[in-house]
């Protein structure tokens, strides 16, 4: 469940960036659809709830605790939907978004 949820944010990621063009082009999106700032929402959710699903699934024993090792990259994380929160709308501050996603 993490990984698809972590798959679904670097999609998303993408529509984000994506929502101007798009918009011109007349692709219809999940981003272009619910707007901006719901698709910023949809995008941290997305990350936030892979973590929690993670630790749950360890805490259920479904993975080994040795899982427990991929919470070091909560701070890369944080740091991606903070870079999302303080831009204003889709621009060249989330180019990277997608790929930064990705390293997660």
């Amino acid at each position: 469940m993490p990984t698809e949820l972590l798959t679904t944010a670097i999609l998303h990621a993408n529509d984000i960036r994506d929502i101007k063009h798009d918009k011109k082009a007349g692709i219809k999106t999940l981003s272009i659809s619910i707007g901006y700032k719901k698709a910023q929402k949809v995008y941290s959710s997305s990350i936030i709830l892979s973590y929690i699903s993670l630790i749950l699934m360890i805490i259920f024993r479904y993975i080994p605790y040795l899982s427990s090792i991929c919470l070091f990259t909560i701070p890369t994380a944080i740091k991606n939907i903070n870079k999302l929160r303080i831009a204003k709308d889709s621009n060249n501050h989330i180019a990277e978004l997608d790929k930064e996603s990705g390293k997660l």
